[in-house]
């Protein structure tokens, strides 16, 4: 199973087996989240990431790198923000 983190510009919103979603304000608080999220749902290392149009590159890898230290580090970029 893999999570989906959408960011959006005033919150990050992460997405998994339908449940609702969880709900972060800033990029420094995702590594955190995907913790929270492996230790709560069967996860692979796989995530997808999904950025609004107005998203920063900087943001984009900053999520990344978020989501490698919390050793998710397969990442598909999904085009839109859900």
């Amino acid at each position: 199973m893999a999570p989906t983190v959408v960011l959006l510009p005033d919150h990050i919103e992460i997405h998994v087996d339908g449940d609702d979603a969880i709900v972060v304000n800033d990029v420094s608080d995702l590594a955190e989240a995907l913790r929270a999220v492996s230790k709560d749902h069967e996860v692979n290392g796989s995530w997808i990431l999904s950025a609004d149009s107005r998203t920063l590159l900087e943001r984009m890898v900053a999520a990344m790198d978020a989501a490698r230290a919390a050793n998710f580090r397969s990442v598909t970029l999904a085009g839109g923000a859900l």
